[in-house]
This record gives structure tokens, sequence and C-alpha cells, in this order.
């Protein structure tokens, strides 16, 4: 009796397979490989068969935790001339390299030589071994007439080819794109509110938007620039009780929402008063904390005092009423411990162990994550160099520095300065 349950059981799996095997041949009527290829031919047709080329709007880091830019690309006769937009080129620049539509996961564009512009998100550098996590090669997902749907193939963001229209010209379009740019600042406020529920943070070169949700929880997702505004990418924005995504930006700089145009955001710029009180200097290495108060007679300079070693010490901060920003500059200050003559407090390039004594830090308020960022303040840009450290040189009361066992002497160190937050 088992042996006929085996053999009945058999005869059913067999009569099965045959039909799925059937069904198989009726629902497709070419070959797997067959339609790749045809699928391939069909996507290399209509890529290159844009006039005026397309938009793509770029997405880096895994989960779209990186920002959001803007490239214009024409294909032609295996050939991708490439437009970026004023994170990756200047409007006039452009970059042509080969590309490929191959087989390797079903079809996939593969950007496949390098491109100055295009490659520049995805390249490694000293202190980001993977980039900016920005994808060159896509695994196709659906393709339309006027779009061409793909997903990265390493980072695996969900991005569009849009066709551009024919009479569109690239410089103009760029122009725009990084005249709105200019106009961004960093804190949005409705009713010049100091209140972060009311906020909405731009950090324009990280292509980031922060706004806090219903529950007060910080919302964070790429924006891209548009020649008229931002959008924000994953989650509308919620600012009292109203959802929005798209925001224009004026000739002055004010945002509104692009759906309800009452909504207005002006630039939140913080006064010195501001600044004063108790905070808490985070750096890899040398964090403490600090008071900062008003020097008298001084209308735009701030005093901040710290305790390293058991030794206190003061420095000088500069405060710009245009940006709301405080500035560290590098600056001589007395030794408290007497060991020195005075100390020469400098800034470095500690990446490149460089020491600078020239230009300095600024800190910018951040209103949503209710913090103040340190940030290079651009004096040695064109040098090469970048100001990440600041350092506490002997020296004598000329500003000699002084050696011991031919090295340099430090009193103390903020190494890789990186924010201020208030001590509530």
């Amino acid at each position: 009796m088992k042996h006929i349950f085996v053999a009945i059981v058999c005869l059913l799996g067999s009569m099965s397979l045959q039909s799925c095997l059937h069904d198989d041949k009726e629902f497709f009527d070419e070959s797997a490989a067959n339609r790749i290829e045809s699928t391939v031919e069909n996507t290399l047709k209509i890529l290159e068969s844009s006039e005026n080329g397309w938009q793509l709007h770029y997405f880096t880091g895994k989960g779209m935790t990186g920002g959001g830019y803007t490239f214009l690309m024409k294909f032609a006769n295996g050939k991708v001339t490439v437009a970026g937009d004023t994170a990756v080129a200047s409007p006039t620049e452009r970059a042509t390299s080969s590309y490929t539509v191959d087989r390797s996961m079903g079809p996939v564009l593969s950007f496949n030589t390098y491109n100055d512009i295009f490659h520049f998100l995805g390249e490694p550098s000293y202190s980001e071994i993977e980039g900016d996590q920005g994808d060159w090669e896509f695994v196709i997902t659906k393709l339309t007439e006027d779009s061409v749907f793909v997903r990265g193939k390493k980072w695996e963001n969900e991005m569009v080819f849009t066709r551009m229209p024919a009479d569109l010209d690239w410089t103009s379009y760029l122009n725009s794109i990084a005249d709105v740019q200019k106009r961004l600042g960093v804190n949005y406020s409705v009713g010049n509110s100091s209140d972060a529920s009311k906020m909405v943070e731009i950090n324009s070169s990280k292509r980031r938007i922060l706004s806090r949700s219903a529950n007060g929880q910080i919302v964070e997702q790429p924006f891209y620039v548009t020649p008229t505004g931002i959008h924000a990418v994953n989650e509308p924005v919620v600012l009292e009780g109203n959802v929005v995504q798209d925001f224009l930006v004026s000739k002055t700089g004010v945002l509104s929402a692009k759906d309800n145009e009452a909504l207005t955001l002006n630039a939140y710029v913080p006064g010195i008063d501001a600044w004063l009180g108790e905070w808490t200097l985070s750096a890899m290495q040398g964090s403490c904390d600090i008071t900062i108060s008003k020097v008298k007679d001084e209308e735009n300079m701030l005093m901040g005092t710290f305790t390293s070693d058991g030794y206190t010490y003061n420095i000088e901060l500069d405060f710009n009423p245009e940006t709301g920003d405080l500035n560290l500059p590098s600056q001589m200050i007395e030794d408290p411990s007497g060991r020195y003559p005075a100390l020469r407090l400098m800034n470095a390039d500690l990446s490149k162990s460089a020491l600078l004594g020239k230009g300095g830090m600024n800190i910018v308020w951040h209103g949503v994550s209710q913090e103040a960022d340190f940030e290079d303040d651009g004096t040695l840009t064109a040098d090469g160099y970048t100001s990440d450290t600041f350092v506490a040189l002997a020296c004598t009361s000329k500003g000699e520095p002084i050696t011991q066992n031919d090295q340099y002497v430090f009193a103390f160190g903020w190494y890789f300065l990186s924010n201020l937050t208030p001590n509530k």
C-alpha cells in the first residue's frame, strides 16, 4: 500500500512540473537572455534618442544618508557628456567619457571610464575611503520613453533619469540652481523663533535638511536644489501642522512652502547674547567645559574661559553680527602656569600634520540640532589647507616658538574639533 501511495505522489508531482513548464512557455515567448538583450538595445536607443539629454537627481550614501545632486547628461555613440550642479562643477563645465549598458545583473548602465564630473562623488579621499558613497553603475529597473528608472548597484539608492526639454539651455539651468544655492542660509524659522520645532536647518555642503517631527525627534534627509528652491527627498517637513516637500527661495533668501506661500521662514541669525553661558567643547582629543562671556567695551568680542590640567585659560572669540557665527582666530594668550613667557593658540591642519597660525575656525549654530559646529573659515583654502585643530604653542614674548630637544612644546591641544553644545 505504501508503495502505491509513493507512486501516486510522484505521478502528481510529475504532472505538476509538466504543467508549470507549459505555463512558462506560454508566458515567456523568448528566453531570459533574449529578453535582457532586447532591454539593453531598447535602453541604448532611448538614452541616445533625447536631443537635449537627461536630468538625473542623484543621491549618495547607503539608504540616502548622503546628499542630493543634479546631473545633466547627453548620450551619443557610446559616449556621455556630463554637467553638474554647483556642488560638483561650474555651470559651464562639461566632461565626456564612455558608457555601456551591459548584462551583468540584468541590464546595467555603467559609466565605465573616468568622468571628472560624474565620478567626483564616489572618489575615495584621505578621510573618506568610500568617498561620498556615490554610484556610477546602475541596475535598470524600468523604462519609458521619458524616464529611465535605476537603482545604484553598490549603494542601492533609487533614482530616475528624466528627458530634458529640447529648448532648455544647460548653462542657464545650472546657473539658476547655483543662484539658489548662494541664497541659502543655515537656520530658518517661522516668525524668527528660536524654538527648534519651528526651525529648518540646511547643511548646503552635505545637501541635508533637518527638522523636528511632531514628537520632537530630529528628522534628517537629503535635498536637491532646483532653479526655484529646494526639494526634500524622503519625508516632507512638518511645520506647525503644515506638510512641506518643496520650498521656494526668494531673491532675499526667504523660504516659503511651494504649495502654501503664506508659510514663510526667515533666516535665523543668533544674537551675541545667544552665545553667553556654559558650553561643552568637543574634540577627538582635548574636550573641555568652557564659559563664554562678554568683553567690556568690545561690541563684537567674547571671551572663552576654560580649565586644562588645573590651569585656567582665557581666549578671544569674535562675533559676526551678519551671520551670527563665532570665529576662533589664531592669537597670543597668557600662560597661567608661568612656565613660558606666552602661548600662541594656533590653528593646524592635523590631517596634513601642518601648523598654520593664520586664519582659524568658525563656530556655526544649528537651530534644529541645538548645537554649534566648528568649521574651517576658509582662510587657507587656496593654499590647500583646512583648519581642523587648535594647539597652544609655547613661545617667547615675541611669539617665537620655544623648543625642547628640537621639539615644539604644547601646553594643550584640541585635536579635530567637532562641536560646541550648551550645558543645560
